[in-house]
């Protein structure tokens, strides 16, 4: 028999995801960004593990409904991975592509929750996932037909290097970047996984823009 948790080093992976945060805290810092106060908060459950974030849904007593994403010790390093998604769905939304609306967030564990953090809209609607099979052809060829636009947009958002989109201030001085032009945002260095994984993120080289 093949031991499968020692094949893919199963203490390592459950390592890598462990996080611990004051949950107590998180709830304030959600409520207090949509203007209510933990009173109001009917239930909080997680919502979904992904391969970088642990996602929690935070209901509140008016039906009111707000996403929490906070980043596995994995995504290192989680403070440029956090910096890095809140500028690209901000610098998406001014194109035009429907993203959620970033309620609050920190790249710093210095906050209540102790951890980095994402507080953010929950996107309405039913996953693509669970609909696409029930869907009449007409349906799916015109949802492809908007992908295709969304896709269209992105590809015409005008970048000046490849690498990473920040907001400026969120980047050191000593760090290297290149300015999108008529915006506060900038492309620098990648927070793809591969340039980061294990012992990389030790190495001295340049990650970008490139």
């Amino acid at each position: 028999m093949v031991n499968i948790a020692g094949r893919y080093n199963e203490a390592l992976r459950l390592k890598e995801r462990f996080l611990p945060f004051n949950i107590l805290g998180l709830q304030e810092i959600a409520t207090k960004a949509v203007n209510k106060t933990t009173k109001d908060v009917a239930s909080f459950r997680k919502l979904a593990e992904g391969g970088f974030n642990r996602t929690f849904l935070i209901t509140m007593k008016d039906g009111m409904e707000v996403i929490a994403r906070l980043p596995y010790p994995v995504a290192f390093p989680s403070r440029l991975a956090v910096a890095s998604e809140v500028a690209t769905l901000r610098l998406v939304k001014l194109y035009g592509v429907p993203v959620p609306n970033i309620l609050d967030y920190s790249t710093t564990k210095e906050n209540l929750a102790g951890v980095e953090y994402i507080i953010m809209d929950k996107a309405q609607g039913n996953e693509l996932g669970v609909r696409w099979f029930s869907l009449p052809d007409l349906e799916r060829a015109k949802l492809i037909g908007r992908l295709s636009k969304i896709e269209q947009i992105l590809f015409s958002i005008p970048l000046p290097a490849s690498g990473s989109i920040f907001y400026r201030k969120h980047l050191d001085a000593s760090v290297p970047f290149k300015d999108i032009p008529g915006t506060e945002f900038c492309v620098g260095p990648s927070v793809e996984q591969r340039w980061w994984h294990d012992r990389q993120g030790q190495i001295e080289i340049q990650r970008g823009p490139c």
